[in-house]
């Protein structure tokens, strides 16, 4: 029971008592054995023998019972050691994996949370450009009219107002820009491309171009520099959307009398090796409060006047301006005190070394344009007025244009320049304009990209992957001006592609031009056609056609060459071989080779005429039959019309 010592005394104890019963016991066998005879001592002796081994036995028995008694002991001791161990252990595992579910769990709740900005990310840049098609849709058809009438007309009051609607609609159009440079530049797809520039020329240019404006407001404008000449790497079209916000705030924000200052001159910034070229705009406006101060460069922030807003508008051109100036690696900060002007400060890193390779474009595409005009100045420019010239047709055919615009004034605002040399069939999403161009078979088609249903991108690949409109030049409109939106609308197949805005004189060449060589690349099949060697199987290589229609023509032609000996085989029997209709076929034809149905299986028996001619393998007349002529008169009198002699001069 646990109680060692007290054991080994009883044990001690009993030992004695048992030691002093064998002494008794001994002593009354050794009087026994005096009294009784030799056997009997004998018998007592191994009585006695007996008891001692029954003793020994007895104690060996007790040390074995002691021993495994301590043998269980320490194999209990044993097994609940290795039970607090186990239960540790397990502790510990479930510990483990209590802790790895949380991470995983916080994991799974990241991705989501990242999968969820993506798709924030993705959705405001969708509304961004959808909201930018919104508004270049009507600011199209703004500038469009506009610009025509400001053409056409003499009276100087119609041209100061139609110049203020001009002049608005390209403040419109700068705004538009800017959202989407604000987008592409939380998407990073804004890309620099930098080219050295003399900053000091390009800043002195752009500021000439506020002249006219400063004047008006009778605002002084002053510009200096440390230098004649400072090489900058700079990408020029950002750049001047930099130095137009800043222009323009300094114009808009100082009172009629003040005065303007732009200074450029090279700095040593502090801690750095390098130089930098610092250009300052200071003004003597209103100024800034100072709690206004550290906001102005954020997003949509509006510092408020006491007399007006003082950064009037939408509050996204500085904010622009900010992450422009930072895409440069550049820095841009200001200073300002109410009632006496600000100053905003623009420091621009020189060489190249801080700009990626990719960033740094080449020197024989960089822009050396003067500044465009900006959109403060209140004086509308003269546009030529767009001429409606007469495309010719196919066999002096108007030629069809079909228009896909879910617009209906933009569709009239196309339709305006191409309806007096053109049948125009419109369509008012790409649905609908899919099931037209399947039923007219247009000679060319101008179609929106954002549309409902179908969108401009989806109709022109279906255009594109039908064998029955594939031939058909596609030109899209867009507000997406950006690169990679132009290359999403070529890879469907389109021939060309417009932003809008855009010139509808430019749309008219552009539909011309393709219009014009849809034309040569049938002539060229045509005569490729009636000049081939084998005329059973006429070589389409390098003919100028799309792969979909080369393999189209392939067809045309085996069909014709299984049935051409067929004098019943017509217009009828070839359609139900192509699978297409009889206008759908004809149309088709028509438009790759200028031949009719009829025409191209009359061409393909002459042509193999010819041949059966030039071997002479028979008579002109059975050479006729042979080719699915059944009279030889009227194969004769074809003959003579398609080479220029009858047959048996040829």
């Amino acid at each position: 029971m646990g109680d060692y010592k007290t054991a080994h005394e009883n044990h001690l104890l009993a030992k004695q008592a048992k030691e002093e019963i064998y002494l008794e016991r001994n002593k009354n066998l050794i009087t026994v054995m005096e009294v009784t005879s030799k056997d009997e001592r004998a018998k007592a002796g191994l009585i006695c023998w007996l008891g001692d081994n029954e003793l020994k036995s007895l104690a060996i028995r007790q040390s074995r019972m002691m021993f495994f008694g301590f043998a269980a002991l320490f194999l209990a001791v044993v097994l609940a050691m290795l039970f607090l161990w186990r239960m540790n252990r397990l502790k510990i595992r479930n510990r483990a994996l209590v802790h790895e579910q949380k991470l995983l769990y916080d994991l799974e709740l990241k991705k989501l949370e990242t999968e969820k900005l993506v798709e924030l990310d993705r959705l405001k840049s969708r509304f961004f450009a959808n909201i930018s098609h919104e508004f270049r849709t009507p600011l199209t058809l703004i500038m469009g009219p506009v610009d025509k009438v400001l053409a056409q007309t003499d009276d100087k009051d119609h041209k100061k107002e139609l110049g203020i609607a001009r002049k608005y609609a390209g403040k419109l159009q700068t705004l538009i820009n800017n959202l989407l440079n604000i987008s592409r530049l939380e998407s990073g797809n804004l890309q620099l491309h930098a080219a050295q520039i003399d900053i000091v020329k390009l800043v002195r240019s752009y500021l000439q171009a506020f002249e006219s404006l400063a004047r008006k407001k009778h605002i002084a404008l002053n510009f200096s520099a440390s230098e004649d000449t400072i090489n900058v790497f700079l990408d020029r079209e950002k750049f001047e959307q930099i130095l137009n916000n800043l222009f323009s705030n300094a114009v808009k924000f100082t009172g009629e009398g003040g005065v303007i200052e732009v200074t450029i001159g090279r700095v040593q910034p502090a801690g750095s090796s390098g130089q930098e070229v610092e250009i300052r705009v200071s003004d003597t406006g209103m100024g800034i409060a100072p709690e206004h101060l550290g906001h102005v460069f954020d997003r949509f922030y509006q510092v408020e006047h006491k007399e007006k807003s003082y950064y009037e508008g939408t509050g996204i051109g500085l904010a622009l301006t900010k992450e422009l100036v930072e895409l440069h690696r550049g820095i841009i900060s200001v200073e300002s005190e109410p009632g006496k002007g600000a100053c905003f400060i623009l420091h621009l890193p020189l060489g190249k070394d801080h700009l990626a390779l990719e960033e740094i474009a080449d020197g024989s595409k960089a822009v050396t344009a003067a500044p465009a005009m900006p959109v403060e100045m209140p004086d509308g420019g003269d546009v030529p007025v767009p001429t409606e010239e007469a495309v010719a047709g196919a066999n002096g055919n108007q030629p069809i244009l079909l228009i896909v615009e879910d617009n209906a004034d933009m569709r009239a605002y196309i339709r305006e320049y191409f309806e007096s040399a053109y049948s125009i069939i419109e369509a008012t999403d790409g649905m609908d304009g899919l099931e037209k161009s399947l039923e007219h078979t247009p000679d060319i088609i101008i179609s929106d990209v954002m549309m409902p249903v179908m969108d401009g991108n989806e109709f022109c690949r279906k255009v594109k992957t039908d064998e029955r409109t594939s031939h058909i030049p596609v030109i899209l409109l867009t507000a997406r001006a950006s690169a990679g939106n132009k290359l999403e609308g070529l890879e469907t197949g389109a021939d060309d592609f417009i932003s809008k805005p855009f010139d509808g004189k430019e749309l008219q060449a552009r539909v011309k031009n393709l219009v014009e060589q849809r034309k040569k690349l049938r002539e060229l099949l045509e005569a490729r056609i009636r000049r081939s060697v084998n005329a059973l199987q006429p070589d389409l290589s390098g003919s100028g056609i799309a792969s979909m229609d080369e393999r189209f023509m392939q067809r045309v032609f085996e069909k014709l060459r299984e049935h051409y000996t067929e004098s019943m085989f017509g217009a009828t029997e070839f359609s139900s071989a192509v699978g297409l209709s009889i206008s759908q076929l004809n149309r088709k034809i028509r438009a790759l080779t200028g031949e009719t149905t009829i025409g191209l299986i009359r061409t393909y028996r002459l042509n193999r005429a010819s041949e059966l001619l030039r071997s002479k393998s028979a008579t002109v007349a059975e050479i006729a039959y042979d080719v699915g002529f059944s009279s030889p008169s009227y194969f004769t009198e074809c003959f003579r019309q398609h080479f220029g002699k009858p047959p048996t001069e040829y």
